[in-house]
């Protein structure tokens, strides 16, 4: 027995079935119109399913015409209900962002000038002061040594003690010797034939002993606070020496040819010996606000002497042509205050222009 479709609703239905009289599935008549005139729609195409077993005879043929109708009406109905197919909306177009412009920069607007300061100046250089050397001395041996005497006018000299430059002709002639307190002293022992010594600084103390026949001591840019010439100059000797301001000079004796320079401007030198140790052709020039002779002058000694304002000078007795020369250290200053002893073999005391 064969399966022949239904005129209604198209499912296959055995031929029993339609000899009874109705479709199973839909209850269409044979004969009657179909119960709808609209066709049915097309199913969609599939596939072609396999060879389907035949239909079960008996008990299980109905159960299977309906599982069968089922499927049939599901493929059917299919296009009916499938969800239409939702076209996916277009990507967005990425658009890259403008970058931002980089800010402008901000106005200076100048400040109102309410006064102006006046540049400083620039500082002066200071010249540095040249290294000395200083020799090692030659006789280390420390000694005490009394604290410098002041100025007449009680002013201390303002040179401190400082760097000591010595040259000298043959060792031996020079110590130097610092005392606890600070104090420098500089010694110079006795000069003779063609002994030189040289010295250069600034010293507490210098101490000279006697020079004799061509010996020679050039101290004139040795500034001291004190000098003390101990010894007697004689022969063809040559000595200068220098003081501080407001310090102190005292000259031993002078015979022979020796010659003598004394600076001590403010300060004073004094010719210490009371004796006739001022001879011969000797002769001393010195310039400081106080000078005193003494001993007495003979032979032909001279003494020039150069006063500071208000300076004043003393001499003892001067015999055979011996001449005291004085002169103001400047032309305005007033007179000097002038002592003078005896004046005696054609010598005399006069001053200078």
């Amino acid at each position: 027995m064969t399966d022949v479709p239904c005129e209604s609703c198209g499912l296959p239905v055995s031929e029993a079935a339609l000899a009874a009289g109705a479709c199973p599935c839909c209850g269409h008549r044979v004969g009657d119109a179909p119960a709808s005139t609209v066709p049915a729609p097309e199913p969609a195409p599939v596939s072609e399913p396999p060879a389907r077993p035949a239909a079960p005879r008996g008990r299980w043929r109905l159960p299977a015409v309906a599982a069968a109708a089922l499927a049939a009406g599901v493929a059917a109905g299919y296009p009916l209900f499938a969800p239409s197919e939702v076209p996916a909306p277009p990507a967005p177009e990425v658009v890259a962002a403008p970058r931002p412009a980089a800010p402008a920069p901000p106005q200076v607007v100048p400040m109102p000038v309410l006064f102006l300061l006046p540049a400083a100046p620039a500082p002066e250089p200071q010249p540095t002061p040249a290294a000395v050397a200083e020799p090692a001395p030659a006789q280390p041996a420390a000694v005490a040594v009394a604290p410098a005497p002041r100025a007449a006018d009680g002013a201390k000299p303002a040179a401190p003690p400082g760097p000591l430059d010595v040259v000298a002709s043959r060792d031996g002639l020079v110590r130097r010797v610092v005392a606890a307190d600070g104090a420098v002293t500089v010694e110079v022992a006795d000069l003779n034939g063609g002994d030189v010594v040289t010295l250069t600084g600034r010293v507490t103390v210098l101490r000279l002993a006697g020079v004799n026949g061509r010996g020679r001591v050039d101290a004139s840019r040795l500034t001291a606070e004190t000098v003390i010439l101990a010894g007697d100059l004689n022969g063809d000797s040559e000595v200068a020496v220098a003081a501080g301001p407001g310090g102190k000079v005292t000259v031993g004796g002078l015979n022979g040819r020796a010659r003598l320079a004394v600076a001590a401007p403010g300060g004073e030198v004094v010719f210490a010996k009371t004796s006739d140790d001022y001879n011969g052709e000797a002769a001393a020039v010195v310039a400081a606000r106080r000078v005193d002779v003494g001993g007495g002058m003979n032979g032909g000694a001279r003494l020039t002497a150069t006063l500071d304002r208000g300076g004043s000078l003393r001499v003892g007795t001067l015999n055979s042509r011996a001449e005291v020369v004085y002169r103001r250290a400047a032309a305005s200053d007033p007179a000097p205050a002038v002592e003078t002893g005896q004046l005696l073999g054609d010598s005399r005391v006069i001053e200078g222009k």
